[in-house]
């Protein structure tokens, strides 16, 4: 944040949002599920983590220094960003342009699961850590929407991917995703299939000791980007709770009282969980956080992968990711898969849905 409120006057922009996401970052987010790749929200605080947009107001500075002018589309991703919405502040320097040719809603969908996904195969693990024709990779949580636009752009590489998720998904990765060889949620399934790459989303033992077993002794790197797991258990919990919470209170007709319990919208704040292992730190030359090689009784070296730090340290690459991803989509190289495309009024429904494990596709804001 600005310290000089003049400055970040004359240093903002004012954009009209044509598109954003709901995602299961926002659910994380609202729930203060944080654990290692989110800090808690300060409130109050609006989801929606990227947009596409127009701008309507760019101050002296914003045009001086970062070329933006009243009439430019732009987008951003950024962990509080508030994206669901019909219009957002915020400062020029996190913005990139958008071409107008493309679609809002397809354009969006690049903001954060594509960058995230081309910086996983292109950028963590320096030069030798890319994605090469041939390699063999591994994506557990396919079905997620970063998961999802890994496998489009590990197959646009030349990769045969092996995807894992839940079986209700299978035919919707291997048909209309694309993967090549779909398996189930049993990290036994993956052992001795001698992975070049591993993308694990899931963790699904909570230290990635399965999931590693799945790598070649000779493989390129395992990036760790998500917990989701354990993320969807402690929503299970909190969903429990909830329901134990207002059977309880049931009959309170005090609304204040209620709500400052922390009964409604899932504000609830999660248990404190166990320090990780590992010990995060920026290495020289990576695009992403990523972790020191801490040598463990099953591992010697695991990235760990966290785009809104990665977009902190490295700016400059992520404008550079994105101007390559909005080629691709311009030349129809990638379409990402749109579920449903909902107003301001439904993001509630659509968190519950996303909760729920059900969704094939990304799930569209559109004020």
């Amino acid at each position: 944040r600005e310290n000089n409120p003049n400055r970040s006057r004359r240093s903002g922009l004012v954009v009209r949002i044509e598109a954003s996401t709901v995602s299961f970052t926002d659910c994380l987010i609202r729930r203060n599920i944080t654990k290692d790749f989110f800090r808690a929200a300060d409130l109050p605080n609006s989801p929606g983590v990227d947009f596409v947009g127009i701008v309507v107001y760019a101050g002296d500075l914003a045009m001086e220094e970062d070329g933006f002018r009243v009439g430019d589309r732009v987008g951003c991703v950024y962990q509080f960003l508030g994206g669901n919405a019909r219009f957002v502040s915020l400062p020029a320097k996190y913005c990139v342009e958008v071409p107008h040719d493309l679609n809002a809603c397809e354009a969006t969908c690049l903001m954060r699961s594509y960058l995230a996904a081309i910086q996983i195969l292109y950028r963590v693990g320096g030069s030798e850590g890319k994605i090469e024709e041939g390699d063999k990779v591994l994506v557990t949580g396919a079905n997620g929407s970063m998961g999802r636009a890994v496998i489009e752009l590990a197959k646009l590489s030349g990769a045969k991917v092996y995807a894992s998720c839940r079986r209700e998904h299978k035919d919707f990765i291997k048909n209309t995703v694309g993967a090549d060889v779909w398996l189930d949620e049993d990290p036994g399934m993956w052992q001795n299939l001698e992975m070049d790459i591993v993308v694990d989303l899931v963790c699904f033992t909570g230290d990635f000791r399965d999931t590693q077993l799945a790598l070649a002794d000779d493989g390129v790197k395992m990036v760790c980007a998500g917990k989701a797991k354990q993320e969807r258990d402690e929503i299970s919990l909190q969903q429990a709770q909830n329901e134990e919470f207002n059977e309880l209170y049931a009959e309170k007709t005090d609304s204040f009282e209620y709500l400052a319990m922390g009964g409604l919208c899932g504000l609830h704040v999660g248990v404190p969980q166990k320090e990780d292992i590992y010990e995060k730190a920026f290495l020289p030359g990576l695009c992403g956080a990523v972790l020191k090689e801490v040598p463990t009784p099953w591992s010697s070296t695991v990235l760990e992968y966290d785009l809104f730090e990665s977009i902190e340290e490295r700016p400059d690459l992520m404008a550079e990711d994105l101007e390559l991803l909005f080629s691709l989509l311009r030349e129809n190289k990638i379409r990402p898969i749109i579920a449903r495309i909902v107003g301001l009024d439904d993001v509630v429904k659509a968190h519950s849905y996303i909760e729920g494990g059900a969704t094939q596709g990304t799930i569209v804001c559109q004020p």
